[in-house]
């Protein structure tokens, strides 16, 4: 049986977790509410803290493993959780 993942605005903490599931050979898909990846990294830190080319870049890197990123997407709004009720 094949097993993907999926992960909601992974951050600093998640980010790792994705590049294990890549090494893993296992499809991951990143959602975003926002319309660029980041999340918190990109929208709640001041540039000036965290330049938004270090953000990019992160993203960049994870596009590279062949992350998938769907941004523009609230999970359990948009896309609905299965087995939730």
């Amino acid at each position: 049986m094949r097993r993907a993942s999926a992960s909601s605005a992974p951050g600093r903490r998640g980010s790792p977790a994705l590049t294990i599931w890549r090494a893993w050979a296992t499809p991951v898909t990143v959602y975003d509410a926002n319309d660029r990846p980041g999340g918190a990294l990109a929208y709640a830190i001041p540039p000036y803290r965290l330049p938004r080319e270090v953000v990019a870049g992160e993203a960049s890197a994870l596009y590279a493993l062949g992350i998938a990123f769907r941004c523009g997407v609230r999970v359990g709004t948009d896309l609905p959780l299965r087995g939730s009720a």
